[in-house]
């Protein structure tokens, strides 16, 4: 699916699909979802102003201001910088937070955060939530 962000077309995969935005997303955006048996899955993709764009050739500024927000059952799983479609500078991260209900694990959900600057004045943000739905990939052990 081609998602058109400032005149620039953002690929997703065709099985996800649109969903109306809710007032408190960011202007502008596209929102879309899929889900398989085990996880939720949703993206919104926006522009942002320069100002609010991770810094693209300082991974380790992105690293250190994620650890300063971490919270006790999250995770900082992976930073990635470099450049798309050959010409787009990125930086992304992902997140994992361990979830609970009523004090019991209850799955992981993965953050996605991905900024891309497509010229000279023109940033977009790609975030993603996806959410194990039950407890997937674990192994107990006796």
């Amino acid at each position: 699916m081609d998602i058109n962000v400032l005149n620039n077309i953002v690929k997703i995969p065709d099985y996800y699909q649109k969903v109306e935005s809710l007032p408190e997303d960011p202007q502008n955006s596209t929102t879309c979802m899929f889900q398989s048996p085990n996880a939720l899955c949703m993206v919104q993709i926006f522009p942002i102003p320069e100002e609010a764009a991770m810094p693209y050739l300082d991974k380790q500024a992105v690293i250190d201001g994620i650890h300063r927000c971490l919270a006790d059952n999250q995770g900082l799983v992976q930073i990635q910088h470099g450049w798309i479609y050959s010409k787009k500078r990125f930086m992304a991260s992902i997140v994992k937070t361990l979830k609970e209900e009523n004090g019991h694990p209850a799955g992981v959900q993965y953050t996605l955060t991905m900024h891309a600057k497509w010229d000279k004045n023109s940033h977009i943000c790609i975030f993603g939530y996806f959410d194990e739905i039950g407890v997937t990939g674990q192994s107990v052990f006796s």
